[in-house]
């Protein structure tokens, strides 16, 4: 009787320690992207005989910016005017243009921007009585000895980005779009110096909610049927460890941009805990009772 007293001390203890709550950081599985038209209007340098080719071809091409598992990040300063900026971070992206030359542009991206860095900045710049509000914007994905640039210079757009409470710049699912400066494809490779630009273009911005690992019900957050989805074999590697660490990563996490940026949820190994003791109240239920009193 002591025994089983000490055992569901034990499991009250495992219980309550279960339903503490704790922070979870919230971790994004959105999608953005973004997309123009490279106008290619001249030429500047020395460029490789891939891109002088192209650029004598003469043709227009529309691009894609996509960027997978986003998150972003804020600041603010005041110069001129009252500043406010989002910047844009992504565990990867795709960069691929469209056009008559689409098979020569994608191969110099594959091989010299492709799992490089990209960098999306936007800002809303508030006259201070100066002159009128403003919006800057880079679009920036780069390799070692190549980039892709589109967006503006000093003085920017009078379009104004959407923004969320706090007046950051955000990107939503309805499709935004922006006029740039300019856009530049440069070339940075051994002997070459140069790059081909376009003029103005229309960029268009469009944000989606990805696939969420670790959401095996597929209801847009990870929470404790997910990991009975798991424990079931239900989940796309069924009882994969590789499953239950998606699960144990985004515990969680709810990917609308609505969520809060950090939500209260009990740990993920507290429900496992918890599985294990009521697996264990049902054995000990099941147990004969001894004779000894």
């Amino acid at each position: 009787m002591r025994q089983l007293k000490i055992f569901r001390w034990a499991a009250a203890l495992t219980l309550a320690i279960a339903v503490a709550p704790s922070t979870a950081s919230a971790q994004e599985a959105d999608t953005l992207t973004i997309s123009s038209t490279f106008y290619m209007d001249w030429l500047y340098g020395t460029v490789g005989p891939d891109l002088a080719e192209v650029y004598a071809n003469g043709h227009e091409h529309t691009w894609t910016l996509t960027l997978y598992g986003t998150t972003k990040s804020h600041s603010t300063f005041s110069f001129i005017a009252v500043n406010y900026a989002t910047e844009i971070h992504a565990t990867s992206f795709d960069l691929e243009f469209f056009g008559p030359d689409a098979a020569t542009l994608n191969g110099i991206v594959s091989e010299h921007i492709a799992g490089g860095d990209v960098s999306i900045y936007l800002r809303n710049a508030y006259s201070l009585g100066f002159g009128n509000d403003f919006a800057i914007m880079y679009v920036w994905p780069s390799g070692p000895d190549m980039w892709f640039f589109a967006g503006h210079d000093t003085f920017g757009s009078n379009t104004l980005f959407p923004t969320d409470a706090d007046g950051y710049p955000v990107v939503g699912p309805e499709p935004f779009s922006i006029w740039t400066d300019y856009s530049e494809l440069r070339d940075n490779r051994p002997g070459n110096d140069g790059y081909i630009a376009s003029d103005s273009s229309l960029v268009t911005f469009e944000w989606s909610v990805g696939p969420l690992p670790g959401d095996f019900d597929l209801d847009n957050d990870v929470d404790g049927i997910d990991f009975l989805k798991w424990q079931r074999g239900e989940s796309p590697d069924p009882l994969s460890s590789d499953d239950l660490a998606d699960w144990e990563t985004n515990y969680g996490t709810d990917p609308s941009p609505l969520a809060a940026a950090t939500s209260t949820v009990p740990e993920p190994a507290a429900i496992v805990l918890v599985g294990i003791c009521a697996l264990g109240f049902v054995v000990l239920r099941r147990r004969p009772h001894s004779s000894e009193s």
